[in-house]
């Protein structure tokens, strides 16, 4: 028997589709001491992804960006939402969509129950849904 949802979380019908590419990261390291030096909102990683109406209508799309934690002191969710954008394309329009990670959006809960970002290795995904395909990595160093 099956296990999975019969629409993953985003799933939206549309009368145009959609193709993501090129999904990037501003960079493959960070250093943990940078990550970790403030809890400000400033951007530690940029994600950038190209989103395409490849269709032949105008249509709107919900880009979605998706993090998973791989390697944390705690266990973390497969996929958490971390940004999204609401964009409109005319048919053959494409537009490059960027993302910005920063402390909060990196950091998790350890035991002590304090935000913390810690030497692992995450992976991002860019896409119309949960089920996102197109992903990029990088890892915070020490």
């Amino acid at each position: 028997m099956r296990n999975d949802a019969l629409f993953p979380f985003g799933y939206g019908l549309s009368y145009t589709k959609f193709a993501y590419s090129n999904v990037k990261v501003s960079a493959a390291t960070l250093p943990l001491t940078r990550a970790n030096e403030s809890a400000s909102k400033a951007a530690l990683v940029t994600v950038a992804a190209t989103l395409r109406n490849t269709g032949d209508r105008e249509g709107t799309e919900v880009a979605q960006l998706y993090v998973n934690n791989d390697g944390a002191s705690v266990s973390q969710p497969v996929r958490l939402l971390k940004g999204f954008q609401r964009v409109t394309l005319k048919p053959g329009e494409s537009k490059l969509l960027t993302f910005h990670l920063g402390f909060e959006e990196l950091s998790f809960y350890n035991v002590e129950s304090k935000p913390v970002i810690e030497p692992t290795h995450y992976t991002v995904w860019v896409g119309g849904s949960s089920l996102a395909s197109q992903s990029a990595s990088f890892n915070v160093t020490e």
